[in-house]
């Protein structure tokens, strides 16, 4: 996998640090909440703050993963069903095909295994009439 894919694939699990902590916000609210539901508390106006701050964190993510398989479609795939997967990614409505798009090409081709394995080439000898004339 050339350099430009490395890194389209290494902003992957970047931007997974700020998701999970995303998730980790819409967690707390949710604690805080049943929490203060119990006791009869208030919780102010701490929904109001994390859950926008949870989205923007979390948002950035979800569209990286939703173009990757896009990208990866239209510059890299190496397989016979071409049309089938730009199909299943155009009308995938939920994202699941997305993700498997992802275990079975990008991370594949990522790590070099399976179709997308790396051959290395052996370089061309020259013949004999070539090896004279370089003399």
């Amino acid at each position: 996998m050339d350099e430009l894919w490395q890194t389209r694939v290494r902003w992957i699990g970047f931007l997974a640090i700020p998701a999970v902590v995303g998730v980790m916000l819409v967690l707390t609210v949710f604690v805080v909440q049943a929490i203060a539901n119990a006791g009869g508390g208030s919780i102010g106006n701490l929904p109001d703050v994390l859950l926008p701050s949870a989205i923007w964190l979390f948002v950035p993510e979800m569209i990286w993963l939703c173009l990757v398989p896009f990208l990866h479609w239209a510059q890299r795939y190496r397989g016979r069903h071409s049309m089938l997967w730009l199909c299943f990614l155009v009308f995938d409505t939920g994202g699941i095909f997305k993700l498997v798009y992802l275990f079975r090409h990008i991370l594949p081709d990522w790590r070099g295994k399976g179709r997308y394995r790396r051959v290395p080439t052996i370089p061309p000898t020259p013949t004999m009439g070539e090896a004279e004339t370089e003399l």
